[in-house]
């Protein structure tokens, strides 16, 4: 299934309006999620270093790629937590 088929997916679901356009319009994080799952948090489950992608040698408009791995991953996801907190607290929800 590509992007766009998952996108109409999304649209012809019975979820509510404002939820199908926040799906839609991220829909290339689950892509993105998904791999590091497969790729990264698979063979991490078996000890920090395990796993990773590599994209260090892969250039993408210009630029070097990343290497994507327990620690970067661990470190983003550490961060995204502290910005939810802080948004949850503030708001009670």
């Amino acid at each position: 299934m590509d992007e766009a088929e998952v996108v109409q997916a999304i649209q012809n679901s019975t979820i509510d309006e404002s939820a199908k356009r926040v799906l839609a319009e991220n829909i290339w994080r689950a892509s993105i999620a998904s791999i590091c799952y497969v790729h990264v948090r698979g063979p991490e489950i078996h000890g920090p270093g395990s796993g990773g992608l590599d994209f260090d040698e892969t250039i993408y408009n210009g630029k070097k790629g990343i290497k994507v791995d327990f620690h970067r991953v661990h470190d983003a996801l550490s961060n995204i937590h502290i910005q939810i907190k802080a948004k949850s607290l503030q708001s009670g929800h």
